[in-house]
């Protein structure tokens, strides 16, 4: 794992960055490095103390929890633009899975209490910042539930909802 400041070109590249003003993506720049993993590498542990937010810049991230009596099984699958880690965004203790790098990754990492502390201070960015984590989090969600639906046989109708 190499550990390099981030630019603020690489951080526009990132589609969940995407149209937040110059100055809070310099202000995320500020406070980030970036780190490089290869393939099949540990990110973060389940139980590890929740201390970093990750973005992934490039690669492939498996999310996988122990489940008693069988063993480690795939949540999710997290890709280019998209949060791990966000435990620290609300002050979580400890993480609740473990983030193993598929392919080569690299990843935008920011120290929880200093990221925090930024959208403390900077209220619209702030704002803007969780409002995308929870995009991603409802995203995340659903497709946890579809998995587990499909799991059980069941398949939800396709109905048109509001938003499409």
């Amino acid at each position: 794992m190499i550990a390099d400041a981030v630019t603020i070109e690489e951080l526009k590249s990132i589609p969940f960055l995407h149209d937040l003003a110059p100055e809070h993506i310099q202000n995320l720049a500020s406070i980030a490095r970036v780190e490089d993993y290869p393939a099949r590498s540990t990110i973060f542990s389940e139980h590890d103390r929740a201390e970093s937010v990750y973005l992934v810049v490039s690669g492939e991230v498996s999310i996988v929890a122990f489940e008693p009596g069988v063993g480690c099984r795939q949540l999710t699958t997290v890709g280019k633009g998209e949060i791990l880690g966000w435990s620290p965004m609300l002050e979580r203790g400890r993480f609740t899975a473990t983030a193993q790098t598929q392919i080569p990754t690299r990843v935008v990492v920011w120290a929880g209490s200093a990221l925090r502390a930024l959208c403390r201070k900077d209220t619209e960015l702030g704002y803007e910042f969780m409002r995308r984590v929870a995009d991603l989090l409802a995203d995340r969600l659903l497709s946890t539930r579809l998995h587990m639906l499909k799991l059980r046989g069941i398949e939800l109708p396709k109905v048109r909802l509001e938003s499409d």
